[in-house]
């Protein structure tokens, strides 16, 4: 692998809960990001991290390199959008990872 690209996108899913033994339909909004390996484009997988936050982010990525036995050396260049998630200097994604 040479890059590896992320991006996501907040996403609302109805699920269905039981409350006081009835079920009740409830909105939750889930964090959805699209791996890409560069070059070639070529879809590299999916994630769900717990926050949009940038450790969350990271976390997720080198979760699913490890369950797919992808060496995380193996990057020589990382790519996303300019949220500060993932820009910030201290916490954000590109800095910790």
């Amino acid at each position: 692998m040479i890059a590896l690209y992320f991006d996501g996108r907040k996403d609302e899913t109805i699920s269905k809960e039981i409350v006081s033994g009835k079920s009740v339909r409830i909105t939750i909004q889930e964090l959805h990001m699209s791996l890409v390996e560069e070059p070639d484009s070529t879809y590299f997988g999916h994630i769900n991290p717990d926050s949009g936050s940038g450790k969350d982010i990271v976390s997720s990525i080198l979760k699913f390199m490890k369950e797919n036995c992808i060496d995380e050396k193996s990057i020589k260049a990382l790519g996303c959008d300019g949220t500060t998630e993932n820009t910030r200097a201290s916490n954000g994604s590109i800095s910790l990872f």
